[in-house]
């Protein structure tokens, strides 16, 4: 069996997949400082084995969201996101990047993720997405 893990598999595919928005500025969790805006980030919120079945399986959840200097791009980018996202595992719409070890069989859209920011300086940022639940299982038994 193979060491990768289901968040690296899951770190990959969001990678690939959101390479289309925002120029290609999608982060793991936070941007460089220099990064222009609009940008991505998405991070691990919660989730882990779910042992429902023989084989290894995930179910986990990340916050995928765009922030902004302004909000109207905030939730032009949010909107595309969504659409890349939902419904996008190998049972429903199968967009979504395949993956060598790891099968995502669906990709559900959650709450809401919609803040404000004001920094010392006076920069405003808007965040908006979502939390994207990601059913996954290993495509062998190892």
């Amino acid at each position: 069996m193979s060491d990768t893990l289901a968040i690296e598999a899951l770190y990959r595919a969001l990678h690939v997949h959101l390479a289309g928005l925002c120029g290609g500025n999608h982060f793991p969790f936070i941007a460089p400082p220099t990064t222009p805006t609009p940008f991505i980030i998405y991070g691990f919120e919660s989730g882990g084995e779910t042992d429902r079945r023989r084989r290894d399986n995930q179910t986990l959840t990340l916050v995928v969201k765009c922030i902004a200097d302004q909000l109207e791009g905030s939730l032009m980018n949010a909107r595309q996101i969504r659409d890349l996202l939902r419904d996008q595992g190998d049972q429903e719409g199968a967009t979504f990047p395949l993956d060598a070890e790891w099968r995502f069989t669906t990709i559900s859209q959650g709450l809401l993720v919609h803040l404000y920011e004001e920094w010392e300086d006076g920069q405003v940022f808007y965040h908006t997405g979502y939390q994207y639940t990601f059913t996954m299982e290993r495509k062998t038994d190892g």
